[in-house]
């Protein structure tokens, strides 16, 4: 037993050793499942009347350019789309169905390998959607921020897998005397290709 645990120490630490960035840099397209499960506050001049919610599964596109910075260390900027319909709910007390599409961000990503393959990162940016929140489903656009971590790993040559968990918050809209403030979750499950 000490001896196999000596043997995985050190594959682990040869493992982090020979860890690079390299690997990861480039530019990179992939697609992804998106597990959505959002919720919508509802308020008025009175304080808040509801919180109502719903899950949704869609599909997203993701393009990033990511450039190292040390050996372990590197850095990202990109864009995503997800056409996944986040329904977050009905307000019972008038009716009104609440539904985003179309969530969009530009985002930053610093990232560190701890592995041969295998990157680990964090995401902030800046986000955006269409909601519609009444009866004749007009559309509103709505604005916001996300943050997330996630799990990056090589498959073969320039290829990967990702799994993600982000959250979402848009600023609140005001119709007819009531407030709407929207917060979603997402759990992203991907694949790519990294050009380098």
């Amino acid at each position: 037993q000490i001896s196999f645990l000596l043997i995985s120490t050190c594959l682990l630490i040869s493992g982090y050793a020979q860890a690079d960035a390299q690997n990861f840099q480039g530019l990179r397209v992939g697609g992804s499942l998106n597990m959505k499960g959002a919720s919508t506050k509802v308020s008025d001049s009175s304080g808040p009347i509801a919180t109502v919610g719903g899950n949704n599964i869609g599909g997203g596109i993701t393009v990033a350019v990511s450039q190292r910075i040390s050996q372990k260390v590197l850095i990202g900027v990109g864009a995503s789309f997800s056409n996944s319909k986040t329904e977050s709910g009905t307000d019972s007390n008038d009716g009104v169905v609440i539904k985003g599409k179309n969530i969009w961000t530009a985002f930053i990503e610093p990232g560190v390998v701890v592995g041969q393959n295998t990157l680990l990162y964090a995401k902030a940016g800046y986000a955006g959607m269409k909601v519609s929140l009444d009866e004749f489903n007009t559309g509103y656009g709505l604005k916001g921020y996300v943050y997330g971590i996630g799990i990056r790993s090589m498959v073969v040559d320039s290829l990967y897998v990702e799994v993600e968990a982000l959250q979402y918050k848009f600023n609140s809209k005001e119709i007819e005397g009531q407030s709407y403030e929207i917060k979603a979750t997402s759990a992203n499950v991907g694949v790519g290709y990294i050009f380098n």
